[in-house]
């Protein structure tokens, strides 16, 4: 969806991405710190936050928009 952000690795470093639009914040020496900071701004958003591990699988969905709630 539009909006959702996705927290992935990169360069040796984690960073966050608004799908559809720009970077957020980083970059994050860990994937904790970037994961709590794309959590918090999918929470505000109300958008799904997908984090990838360092081979860019997805390993995690959190799920905060309206149809997250619906259900």
């Amino acid at each position: 969806m539009a909006g959702d952000i996705e927290t992935y690795f990169e360069n040796d470093a984690w960073w966050n991405w608004v799908q559809y639009g720009e970077q957020l914040g980083g970059p994050h020496p860990t994937q904790e710190a970037a994961v709590a900071e794309g959590r918090e701004a999918a929470r505000e958003r109300n958008v799904e936050h997908v984090i990838r591990n360092e081979k860019a699988t997805i390993v995690e969905r959190d799920e905060h928009g309206d149809e997250a709630s619906s259900r």
